[in-house]
């Protein structure tokens, strides 16, 4: 989410899984929703993809499960396969790769529209700026 408020699109990124149902009835065909879930089994985001699909929003899922439903729900499932383990350690590999996928789409997106995205990034490093006491530290 950080990495998209930087670009030229009104983003939101909402925890709370009863705020992301009510969020989803504000949503039009002009929106697009980001679903994570490793197993795609998970019963909220499936029920999540369910609303969504109805208010026409695009919805791009990321899953390690490409035969599931929220993969089959979506418009576009980027598949991410790792192992996952038991312990905290083994589970980094798959935070890793599903960080390293929202990176990609977010250059991706500030390359898209280049110059309405780099302006947008310039005023947020400006206004981010006033908070350091050297004010040229990001210019």
């Amino acid at each position: 989410f950080h990495k998209f408020i930087r670009t030229n699109y009104r983003c939101n990124y909402i925890f709370d899984y009863h705020m992301q149902l009510s969020f989803v009835t504000k949503l039009t065909s002009e929106d697009c929703v980001f679903i994570f879930s490793h197993s795609g089994k998970t019963k909220e985001s499936i029920n999540l993809a369910r609303q969504v699909k109805k208010t026409n929003a695009k919805m791009i899922t990321l899953t390690g499960n490409s035969g599931s439903e929220l993969a089959g729900l979506s418009d576009e499932a980027i598949i991410v396969v790792t192992e996952e383990g038991l312990f905290r350690a083994e589970s980094l590999a798959s935070r890793i790769s599903y960080l390293t996928v929202m990176d990609i789409l977010y250059t991706n997106t500030m390359y898209h529209n280049f110059d309405q995205n780099a302006d947008s990034l310039k005023k947020i490093r400006d206004n981010i700026s006033t908070t350091k006491t050297d004010p040229h530290y990001l210019s």
